[in-house]
């Protein structure tokens, strides 16, 4: 914890300064939009693209002359580039995202279902305005993806043939990279094969256990991630997670002995049900292939809920629900935990909240049977056992809330330590019976 603190005091670099100046003249806008074009058209003629778009070419030799620093000082400027870049993207989006805003607050007051499909489709135009002018090291990453695949056919020998061993040294570190496109639901296979030859080169037999983490938008997956493992997921009310990001973190000595791994694949999703999806005729489509992609790579999967609301509750469930029984047809279903934050004033009676989930999952399993006939979901067998896991304390578990009080600078509570410290020890249990593991190069 002590060296992800330390990261936020002289993270400046004369490299990543350079790249900052280059995005706060054009704008994060101008950058994504008109700059890095190669992730937006996937064109095949996208080797002539990058020859003739110049100010590409100045954008990612700026960003390779930060990926080929020291490791400690490379780490060092991408988090000034991420801090730099989030807040001028935060800057320029505010108008955007108060808008959005004003229009929610219209939506929820709306009572007509004409007005409210009208509203519903400008939340959406607005969300997209501000996704054009959100910038991290996300898009980096994808440009160089498809930079990659296009170079790596034409010279084997070009420098960006250098960066796959560059983000190994990273994610090997500690540092987090982008697993699944959060736009287009894509990997960039040459890209991410290259990455993980050079772990595999780096640490041949490592032994993993994958984690993923599923939950609706802003319920606090990153945070719970952070809380847990002690590692610096994305967090921000003002910018979510888009697509699949992950990280590895390696255990001491005596850990991997217990447990028989060398390392936790940790993985943040994006959420699912977001407002700027929700005039998308596609989006649950689209939030079913997350969950499934999410949950069939990992060992165990993480629901998270945020509050009591039956309704929310059985949304996430019933895509839970489907995905699990789609994997078990495959023999890939993962092992779930089920966490639920729940405010303070009901900790007294645990059996209200234990009962609403209850119900709200046999709901979601009507849902998905009604919705599914050909597959049987009544009939799937890691189904069938949720609810008795349910009974037996074994599932569900129950998170105070994060602070004490409500202000900004209120204590953490007491309570919610205690609830993390024993989500982290059933994690460890479950990881040291999994039969799962696996060696991260065939993984």
């Amino acid at each position: 914890l002590g060296g992800s603190l330390q990261l936020t005091e002289g993270i400046e670099t004369p490299e990543s300064q350079l790249l900052i100046e280059f995005i706060k003249k054009k704008t994060c806008h101008y950058i994504k939009m008109e700059v890095m074009q190669l992730q937006r058209k996937q064109s095949s003629d996208g080797y002539k693209i990058f020859q003739e778009n110049h100010e590409l070419q100045y954008l990612m030799e700026l960003y390779i002359n930060t990926l080929k620093l020291p490791l400690a000082k490379r780490r060092r400027a991408l988090a000034h580039i991420e801090k730099e870049v989030s807040m001028l993207s935060s800057i320029e989006s505010s108008d955007a995202r108060n808008r959005a805003m004003l229009k929610r607050d219209e939506l929820r007051k709306s009572s007509l279902a004409e007005n409210e499909k009208k509203v519903k489709s400008e939340i959406a135009k607005i969300w997209a305005e501000i996704d054009n002018m959100s910038l991290g090291l996300e898009h980096f990453f994808r440009e160089f993806g498809q930079i990659y695949k296009i170079i790596s056919v034409k010279d084997q020998r070009a420098e960006i043939m250098k960066l796959p061993e560059f983000y190994a040294e990273l994610l090997i570190s500690g540092h987090t990279i982008e697993l699944l496109d959060g736009d287009t639901g894509t990997i960039s296979e040459a890209w991410f094969s290259a990455i993980c030859k050079h772990i595999h080169k780096s640490k041949p037999n490592l032994r993993i256990f994958v984690i993923s983490i599923l939950g609706l938008q802003s319920s606090g997956k990153s945070t719970l991630l952070n809380a847990l493992f002690a590692c610096r997921f994305a967090v921000s009310v003002g910018r979510c997670t888009r697509g699949l990001f992950m990280r590895l973190l390696f255990l001491d000595e005596d850990l991997s002995n217990q447990l028989g791994v060398d390392a936790f694949v940790l993985i943040d999703t994006e959420g699912l049900g977001a407002p700027e999806k929700m005039n998308e005729p596609e989006s649950e489509k689209k939030d079913r292939i997350l969950a499934t992609f999410a949950m069939g790579v990992s060992n165990l999967t993480i629901l998270n809920v945020l509050g009591e609301s039956t309704r929310d509750l059985t949304e996430i469930l019933q895509i839970a629900i489907v995905t699990m029984a789609r994997l078990e047809k495959a023999d890939m279903a993962p092992d779930i935990l089920m966490v639920q934050h729940i405010s303070e004033r009901n900790k007294a009676k645990l059996s209200e909240p234990e009962e609403k989930f209850r119900e709200a999952l046999r709901e979601a399993l009507r849902i998905a049977d009604e919705q599914d006939t050909v597959m049987g979901i009544s009939s799937i067998k890691c189904l069938q056992i949720l609810d008795e896991r349910i009974k037996k304390g074994q599932l569900l578990r129950q998170f105070r809330p994060f602070k004490n009080g409500a202000t900004a600078h209120a204590p953490p509570s007491r309570q919610y330590h205690e609830d993390i410290v024993g989500l982290y020890n059933s994690i460890l249990e479950d990881c040291k019976n999994s039969q799962g593991k696996i060696e991260f190069v065939k993984w």
